[in-house]
């Protein structure tokens, strides 16, 4: 498994978790779990946690190396930072499992049985004899109640940019074309220019709503100011 210290951003694979070496702060549960992405709050840290950072390729082409006239051929890329909701979700009642799948698609229904609480009947972890408990009719009546919690995560903004992609092997080649020196300058310039699409990203998500705080604090009656949450989500996090 691979974590992140939350103290001081350290990152490494290991067996099992553990407190971090670097300053013995406390360390972050696995977050590299969905295929094909990055997950940013091992990088970048805050406010990039249930962010995920999706490439995808677009084309070559041949760029400028900024020395005597000289090209390469880079790799562009997509670059798409989307939320993507933890693959368990604390509850009172429980702890709602999610599939990679269900995590992309991005839509989720919370049912409320007749005391108000939100939850998930198909997932949601409970006591298994109060499931078996339950008539037919009892479920049919509870999946019918009326205005659930409806979280459209497929609709927060994704922040997206274009970039060439380089390669270690990339840096080699390069290095054999204009040399270590403007190889590393080249480099430098690629990495600053990452890091900034990557900070206005971060501003961007830091200014809105943060919607798996909101959605923890509705699934466990922290708030119900429903009104106020549909607004300032923009009817992303919804009743009904």
């Amino acid at each position: 498994m691979r974590i992140r210290c939350i103290e001081c951003g350290w990152v490494d694979d290991v067996q099992e978790k553990i407190p971090c070496p670097k300053c013995l702060g406390l360390t972050s549960e696995t977050l590299l779990d969905i295929d094909g992405a990055e997950h940013l709050f091992l990088t970048r840290g805050a406010p990039f946690k249930s962010y995920y950072l999706f490439k995808t390729f677009k084309r070559t082409e041949s760029l400028s190396l900024g020395k005597d006239g000289l090209t390469y051929r880079f790799n562009i890329f997509h670059n798409e930072i989307r939320f993507v909701i933890p693959s368990k979700v604390e509850i009172p009642g429980g702890i709602i499992s999610y599939t990679d799948a269900e995590r992309l698609f991005g839509l989720f229904r919370y049912p409320r049985n007749d005391k108000g609480d939100f939850f998930s009947p198909f997932t949601v972890k409970l006591d298994q004899g109060k499931i078996n408990a339950l008539t037919e009719d009892e479920v049919n009546k509870l999946l019918k109640n009326p205005y659930p919690l409806v979280f459209e995560a497929f609709r927060i903004p994704a922040h997206v940019f274009d970039y060439s992609d380089i390669t270690n092997a990339d840096l080699e080649k390069i290095r054999d074309i204009c040399g270590a020196e403007h190889t590393e300058v080249l480099k430098k310039k690629y990495d600053e220019a990452i890091s900034h699409a990557l900070n206005k990203a971060a501003e961007a998500i830091s200014a809105g709503p943060n919607y798996l705080v909101i959605l923890l604090d509705i699934l466990s009656h922290r708030r119900t100011d429903y009104t106020e949450v549909t607004r300032i989500t923009d009817n992303i996090l919804r009743i009904g």
